[in-house]
């Protein structure tokens, strides 16, 4: 598979694709444009995915004159090690658009877990978002400290990185993957110290001390790559 990738960013190369999973930024606005732009440019017969972890694919389907071709295929991080996809599904999404998304995961070496009903989050990111909340508020009132929050569920139950660890807290606060910013759902708003991170830039002090308190120093640091260095798409 990975030899019939090419790069462009001519949007007319695309008008002889069968399958597209698009991954631009979790931005509802900027996602339903690129669906509009990918409706008219794709065959008509062509099944447009989007891998976002959060925005409702009805929202995206909706842009488009093929919302049974429309789905969601959340490749879970890091992809290239995670075996599972999670696939959103509209109540217009047809079956024979689910067979074509199985058959390309099987492609990749990996499998879809369907999820039936559309939603904010999908399944996936509406539990974890508001376990790393509720995690982050055990903190915040001196219930544990970050390292003791991510063992019980490392040591307890089994999980390979514990809450605190799976995500980055300053993140969760602000990035619109959020449930509650793709729902409007005040129930699941981020606790002051998610908030307070968010609204602090990179590198900002309050930042940066709202990490220090919520992340575990055990983390690893890794260093970070971009898949395409030096390429120079336009956006």
């Amino acid at each position: 598979m990975l030899s019939s990738v090419r790069w462009t960013a001519v949007e007319k190369d695309l008008d002889d694709v069968q399958f597209v999973v698009e991954c631009g930024p979790e931005r509802i606005p900027l996602k339903q444009e690129l669906f509009r732009m990918l409706d008219a440019v794709c065959p008509p017969d062509a099944v447009l995915a989007s891998c976002t972890s959060a925005i409702p694919i009805g929202l995206l389907a909706a842009c488009t004159g093929r919302p049974e071709l429309v789905l969601g295929m959340h490749f879970m991080n890091p992809a290239p090690l995670k075996p599972v996809v999670e696939v959103a599904r509209t109540e217009q999404t047809g079956a024979d658009t689910l067979r074509r998304a199985d058959e390309l995961l099987a492609g990749m070496g990996k499998r879809g877990i369907v999820v039936v009903r559309d939603a904010p989050g999908f399944v996936s990111n509406r539990v974890l978002m508001s376990t790393i909340n509720d995690a982050a508020t055990v903190v915040q009132e001196g219930t544990a400290d970050p390292a003791t929050v991510d063992k019980v569920f490392e040591d307890c139950f089994g999980h390979r990185m514990g809450p605190l660890r799976t995500r980055r807290p300053d993140r969760a606060g602000h990035h619109p993957r959020h449930p509650a910013r793709a729902a409007g759902d005040h129930r699941r708003r981020p606790v002051h110290p998610l908030r307070a991170a968010g609204r602090h830039g990179p590198g900002g002090q309050a930042r940066q001390e709202v990490r220090r308190r919520l992340l575990p120093v055990t983390r690893p640091a890794r260093p970070r790559k971009r898949l395409a260095e030096g390429l120079n798409l336009s956006r």
